[in-house]
This record gives structure tokens, C-alpha cells and sequence, in this order.
């Protein structure tokens, strides 16, 4: 996959991202406004090609239509429902350029890879958390550090592999990936067969909704992760972020 480079920069103050790209020595900017009307301006030379408002539309405009045209592709993606729970975390631009993806837009693989390393962020708050909740409660069952250390250990020991892909996330992506899936997947599965427990001791049922949508988060931006890892196959030559 061909990927146009890009540079990204964001004004926190004026609510404004901008994209710049270059295509055939012109110079392209898309300067996406969030709020609660997002905008998005694409601009060519300095001169405004296009000008989007409406989500979830392709858009196409034609920079140089009589000689060497090129043409852009741009939508404002809000998000689907889900990703809206999750803060939005893939709420951007989509832009293209005669087909292929931009940089840092939702259109780049490396964009929804990122974001991979959010559900390694979910991961190891529930790990962290029963570790520390199986500690607590082993403790006060057996009154031994000893014992409460090792059963704590079947989620302490998850807990510092994550942390440890966590922290290398960019070296070990696929590795990360993968581990992270795996580990996911198994207390996907030991939460709910805790369930009934949970119930019977009283837990609320909003606090379980809550842990199981925090579970599902991560296992939806690993799985999203994984699916872009596949598709990447070629990536820019000098990727600058800013």
C-alpha cells in the first residue's frame, strides 16, 4: 500500500489539526476544526480547494484539472457508534489522493495501529486492578503474604508482559498485537464465567456493564490493530509527526 507522507500539527487553542502533504511539488493543507460542528478546509498553494461540513460524505475535489490534475478525496469520519464510546478514538479526516491514503488520516494503516496501544492501556488498568483486587482478598482469606502474592500472580505476571509490550509497543507491534489479543481473549472469557459470582455476592449491575464495555474495548482496537498490521504493506519513507 502507497501512502502519501504527511505532517501533522495540532492548535489545542484554536480546536485545529492540520494535515500537510505534497503532491507533485504543490503543497496541500487540510485544516480539520473540532467542536461541535467540525469543519474541515482543504487548501492547495495557499488557496482554498474545498470547504466540508457534512459527516460521513466523500467529498472530491481537483487540484491543476487542465495540466497534471490531481484529484483529493476528504470526509469528516464522526465515528461509528462504538468508537463514540470510546471517546472517539478513530473520529478524524479521511483523505486520499487519486486513491491512496494520507498520513495520519483515518485512510493510514499506522493511524488505527497506533491505536492499538489504547487497548494495552485498557489491558493493563484490569489487570492492575485484579491483581491488586485478588491480592487484597487473598490476603484477608489466608492472612499470608506469601499466599496472597501467589495468587495474585496469575494477573500480576499478564500484567508486566503487557507492561512490557506496552513500553515497545512500536519494535514489537505484531508480537504486541498478538500477546495482547491472546491475553484479552482469556479474561474475556474468565470475567464472564465470574459473572454469576458477581451477581450472587451483589455486585451492582452497572459496574459490571461498565468492566464488560472495558473489556470489549480493548479487544475491538486490538482487533482493529491487527486487521490495519494486515493491510500495511508499504509505508512512508520519512514519516514526520509533529
Amino acid at each position: 500500500m502507497t501512502i502519501i507522507g504527511s505532517t501533522i500539527k495540532r492548535d489545542k487553542k484554536a480546536k485545529k489539526t492540520i494535515y500537510s502533504f505534497m503532491v507533485n511539488d504543490d503543497v496541500f493543507e487540510a485544516y480539520f476544526f473540532t467542536g461541535k460542528k467540525p469543519a474541515l478546509e482543504i487548501m492547495h498553494n495557499g488557496a482554498l480547494l474545498g470547504f466540508i461540513e457534512e459527516q460521513k460524505t466523500k467529498f472530491e475535489f481537483v487540484a491543476n484539472p487542465e495540466v497534471n490534475p490531481v484529484k483529493i478525496t476528504a470526509w469528516i469520519d464522526a465515528g461509528n457508534s462504538f468508537s463514540s464510546i470510546i471517546k472517539s478514538m478513530f473520529k478524524g479526516v479521511g483523505i486520499e489522493v487519486d486513491g491512496k491514503p494520507v498520513q495520519n488520516t483515518v485512510t493510514d494503516p499506522g493511524f488505527h495501529i497506533k491505536n492499538g496501544r489504547s487497548g494495552y492501556s485498557v489491558l493493563l488498568f484490569v489487570f492492575g486492578v485484579k491483581s491488586l483486587f485478588t491480592y487484597y482478598t487473598s490476603f484477608e482469606e489466608y492472612a499470608s503474604y506469601f499466599a496472597a502474592v501467589i495468587s495474585s500472580a496469575i494477573y500480576f505476571v499478564p500484567f508486566l508482559l503487557l507492561l512490557a509490550a506496552f513500553i515497545n509497543y512500536a519494535r514489537w507491534t505484531t508480537f504486541a498485537i498478538f500477546a495482547g489479543l491472546i491475553l484479552s481473549v482469556l479474561e474475556f472469557v474468565d470475567y464472564i464465567m465470574g459473572i454469576p459470582n458477581s451477581i450472587r455476592s451483589g455486585a451492582n449491575g452497572v459496574s459490571i456493564l461498565i468492566w464488560m464495555i472495558l473489556r470489549i474495548m480493548a479487544l475491538y482496537l486490538l482487533f482493529n490493530a491487527l486487521k490495519w498490521k494486515n493491510k500495511q504493506k508499504e509505508r512512508p519513507a520519512s514519516p514526520d509527526v509533529s
